[in-house]
C-alpha cells in the first residue's frame, strides 16, 4: 500500500497543505492519500469539498468522490460524482465502466 502507514501518515499528509501550491490540488492529492488509507473516507471527502469549493472542474476530485461513495455504498451519489468525473474527462475509461456499472446496479436495484 505505498508504504503509507494510518497512524503516521495523516499527519504528514496535512503538512502538505501548507505548501503554496495550486492548493485544489494539494487537496485532491490528500483527499486520494486518505483514500487509500482505509478509514479515512471523512476526510478525504472533506479535502474534495474544500478542493472543489475553490475550482468545481477538477475532474480527479470528482472520480475520487464516486470512488469513495462507492465504497461506502452511496450508489446514487457515487453515480453523480462519476457523472460530473466523466463530463469533465470523457477520456477517462476506468470512471466511464465504474459509472456504467454504477447506473446499471441502480437501474436494477434502486437504492
Amino acid at each position: 500500500m505505498c508504504g503509507l502507514r494510518s497512524g503516521a501518515s495523516v499527519p504528514a499528509l496535512r503538512a502538505a497543505l501548507s505548501y503554496p501550491l495550486k492548493l485544489p490540488y494539494t487537496r485532491v492529492q490528500l483527499a486520494g492519500s486518505l483514500f487509500l488509507l482505509e478509514g479515512h473516507d471523512e476526510e478525504a471527502l472533506e479535502e474534495i469539498a474544500l478542493a472543489l469549493a475553490e475550482d468545481e472542474n477538477i475532474a480527479e476530485a470528482w472520480g475520487l468522490r464516486g470512488r469513495i461513495e462507492a465504497r461506502r455504498n452511496n450508489r446514487a451519489a457515487a453515480a453523480a460524482a462519476l457523472r460530473r468525473a466523466v463530463e469533465l474527462n470523457p477520456g477517462n475509461t476506468a470512471w466511464r465502466r465504474e459509472l456504467s456499472e454504477l447506473e446499471g446496479s441502480l437501474s436494477s436495484n434502486p437504492p
